[in-house]
């Protein structure tokens, strides 16, 4: 249970990074490609590295 949290923090931190980009560039759709390539990002790696050093 320990890394969904850690999940759900990376998550949270990727979906900040990638809303603070769009408030910055107006309605842009590579913001919104940049928020949903962080989130896919924070789920993917931890993911990953999780499966890796199992």
């Amino acid at each position: 249970m320990r890394y969904v949290g850690y999940l759900l923090i990376l998550f949270a931190i990727g979906r900040l990074l990638g809303f603070a980009r769009y408030n910055w560039i107006e309605g842009d759709w590579p913001a919104v490609a940049g928020t949903l390539f962080l989130a896919a990002l924070t789920l993917v790696i931890p993911l990953l590295a999780i499966i890796i050093l199992r």
